[in-house]
């Protein structure tokens, strides 16, 4: 499993596009963690892209999204993932967000 932990801010696409160069090249058959315990803002257009890098082009066989704080972010990621038809392979750990509804 390769994990990839987020900054507090990512918004853009090209910002998708650097993280990502962080992982290998070729992510066929391999699982991705991304960690967004540090995350405090982000955008849908980033979480598309990630995904679009990550598991389309780089074909990972899977991606985490753990650690999510932001119900937003969270549900980006399960929106972009159906609209390129990889929800499948990829998941959103919503535990915080759950947390946090809960207060």
């Amino acid at each position: 499993m390769t994990t990839l932990p987020l900054p507090p801010l990512v918004g853009t696409r090209k910002r998708a596009h650097t993280l990502a160069d962080l992982l290998p090249g070729d992510l066929a058959g391999l699982e991705v963690t991304v960690d967004c315990r540090e995350l405090v803002a982000a955008t849908e257009s980033f979480a598309d892209e990630l995904i679009t890098v990550v598991v389309v082009e780089r074909n990972a066989k899977k991606m985490y999204f753990k650690n999510v704080g932001d119900f937003d972010f969270a549900n980006w990621v399960d929106a972009r993932a159906a609209a390129h038809k990889v929800s499948g392979r990829v998941s959103v750990d919503r535990g915080i967000v759950d947390r946090k509804a809960q207060r």
